[in-house]
């Protein structure tokens, strides 16, 4: 996998997980 590629797919399950993340656990930041 080229490191673009593997970054730019971090970058998507990021954008998707913290949305989640931060409203299930709102003061965790």
């Amino acid at each position: 996998m080229r490191p673009k590629l593997s970054a730019l797919a971090a970058h998507l399950t990021l954008a998707r997980c913290l949305p989640l993340y931060h409203a299930n656990y709102p003061d965790a930041h």
